[in-house]
């Protein structure tokens, strides 16, 4: 009997690690993904991990503690499995994260203006 390439277990990794990158902008170590599905053993969260990995799911460097990256068929595998919700999802989460970013700018730009003796204004919406 040949194993599933993707279980249970292995979906809810694949999501924490999903989500907690898009939420801290970085992905979860080995083990916050432990606690977060109810795995002890670092061994066995690495387990799962490797088999990810080797059906395409992830990337992982090998030189970073926190070096996992979801892969294209990771990211697609999530979306059918999220469903029209999950594409919604995934546009709300980039569109927090362009604000963020935006708001970022716009900091560094009072900044910049600030050092200059500039006064900045803003631009019209």
């Amino acid at each position: 009997m040949t194993e599933p390439v993707m279980t249970p277990r292995r979906e809810m990794v694949l999501r924490f690690i999903d989500e907690k990158t898009r939420e801290l902008g970085f992905p979860p170590s080995i083990r916050e993904i432990g606690e977060a599905i109810g795995v002890h053993s670092t061994n066995g969260v690495a387990d799962h991990l490797v088999r990810l990995e080797r059906y395409g799911f992830i990337i992982r460097s090998r030189t970073k503690s926190r070096g996992i990256v979801i892969t294209g068929k990771g990211h697609d595998y999530l979306s059918r499995s999220y469903g029209a919700k999950g594409r919604i999802h995934d546009l709300v989460d980039e569109l927090r994260c362009i604000n963020r970013e935006i708001a970022r700018l716009r900091a560094r730009a009072t900044e910049i203006a600030r050092e200059l003796g500039v006064e900045r204004q803003e631009a019209a919406p």
